[in-house]
């Protein structure tokens, strides 16, 4: 109880002081401007994210514009995940408490408002169901709104698939694996799945992340395997002290699939869901660390799971000291990660926006040369709508479709916010130039972020009066 407690006073604090960015805030402009649920579907369609998450949300839309409504819904998920961890999960005294600590738990999916927090909070739900031999449809039920969290929590579910039928395999044998009492949990499950494709999948004219890329050259093999070094603690803490770290990774998962046969469904569980991963990574994208960072949950889960099959007095699936040392090295990762944000803002987009409440200037014409850190101060301001170069139209948040890969022209855009009163220019992204992109450009405040800055410009008055 003591450190639940703990655990939920850093979970709230940190939701309080981190700047969220735009990978969070365009779930919130997606649902605040959403006026049914219908409409929201149609949002998501370039997207390429199931409705899950975005439907959690969408009740809050009615409290209000301030996107710490998001944070309020992604810490009661970070919550929930890491009660059903510490209650129900099978780890020793030393395991609880460096599981809140890890990387993955303590901030990506506990301080980001994002819908990896839902995620965990499913996926523990499946592995504490699991191991108390719940009804098979519950456990379907479960997956199926997995799958419709993320299309990578998508692939995760296919490796509770794999534990589910692997266990019914070892308890009946191939011939009574689908039973007549199963066919509810079939059918719930293939909903569940054509439902996430049919939301998730992109138009035509997607511009983000387009085509696959199924070659298998060394090149793009090793960048593949290089999210491996995320069980390990991440590239940071290895760079320079063991250049081949994505190979400790890969003899990590080699171990816990060598004692597979002692946990068939635990080691069907991981194994699917790492190749499932690193698949889809391969061919499309995904190597960001809130991406790799899954592979350390999918290994909590898996030791969840072969535990729970063991028993307490089983053979360790992966042994007590291996896994122990995973997460010493997690938890070191994810509380520097976690001080660190809470002293450098992880975006500017909050700061920008209460700089520009606080000159008078909230319900000012926006005009920004990106869009993408650039809607963060839009939800931050709680206003409809900004100007945006990619694509050359008016909107909230960030549509990812061709358009808005043509260069933009920053004299034109200039020119048509000279053109309006009170006009605030932005210039957000990762990195800030310097030099103003246009000579007109009259810089007021820069802001920098560790992952977005921004720069805010006004339009230099061309002659007096004329604005």
């Amino acid at each position: 109880m003591i450190l639940f407690g703990l655990y939920a006073l850093h979970v709230v604090t940190g939701l309080m002081a981190h700047a969220m960015w735009h990978d969070e805030l365009q779930a919130w402009l997606i649902v605040r401007d959403s006026a049914t649920p219908a409409e929201l579907a149609r949002r998501l369609a370039y997207e390429g994210h199931p409705l899950g998450w975005y439907l959690l949300l969408w009740p809050f839309r009615f409290l209000g514009r301030d996107p710490a409504w998001m944070q309020v819904v992604a810490g009661a998920c970070a919550l929930g995940a890491m009660a059903l961890l510490l209650a129900r999960g099978p780890f020793s005294r030393l395991e609880l408490l460096l599981l809140p600590l890890s990387y993955p738990l303590v901030f990506e999916y506990a301080v980001k408002s994002r819908s990896y927090t839902l995620g965990n909070l499913v996926l523990f739900a499946f592995c504490a169901a699991f191991v108390a031999r719940r009804s098979t449809f519950l456990l379907a039920l479960l997956l199926a709104v997995l799958v419709n969290v993320h299309a990578m929590f998508g692939l995760i579910a296919l490796g509770g698939v794999s534990a589910v039928v692997v266990r019914r395999w070892q308890e009946t044998g191939w011939r009574s694996i689908l039973q007549r009492a199963d066919g509810a949990a079939v059918i719930v499950l293939t909903i569940g799945a054509v439902l996430a494709v049919a939301v998730a999948w992109p138009p035509p004219d997607s511009g983000f992340a387009m085509g696959w890329a199924f070659d298998l050259d060394r090149a793009h093999l090793d960048r593949t395997m290089s999210a491996l070094v995320a069980l390990v603690g991440g590239g940071a803490i290895w760079q320079g002290l063991a250049p081949n770290a994505p190979f400790l990774g890969l003899m990590l998962c080699a171990l816990f699939l060598a004692r597979g046969p002692r946990a068939p469904a635990a080691a069907a569980f991981f194994g699917t869901a790492v190749l499932g991963l690193l698949a889809f990574m391969h061919v499309k994208w995904g190597l960001a660390p809130w991406h790799s960072a899954l592979l350390v949950v999918v290994l909590v889960a898996a030791v969840w799971l072969g535990r729970g099959e063991q028993g307490p007095s089983g053979p360790a699936l992966l042994p007590r000291p291996v896994f122990a040392a995973v997460l010493v090295v997690q938890a070191w990762v994810g509380v520097n990660a976690a001080v660190k944000d809470r002293s450098i803002p992880f975006s500017a987009a909050r700061e920008t926006a209460h700089i520009l409440i606080d000159a008078g200037l909230r319900d000012a014409p926006v005009f920004a040369l990106h869009d993408e850190a650039a809607s963060g101060v839009i939800a931050y301001l709680g206003v409809p709508t900004g100007f945006y170069g990619p694509g050359w139209r008016e909107g909230s948040y960030v549509i990812w479709d061709k358009a808005r890969l043509v260069p933009v022209d920053v004299a034109a855009l200039v020119d048509r916010a000279a053109a309006v009163p009170r006009a605030v220019v932005l210039d957000c992204k990762a990195t800030i130039t310097e030099a103003p992109p246009d000579p007109r450009l009259v810089e007021l405040r820069r802001v920098e972020g560790a992952a977005e800055s921004c720069v805010i410009y006004r339009v230099a008055l061309s002659r007096p009066g004329s604005r």
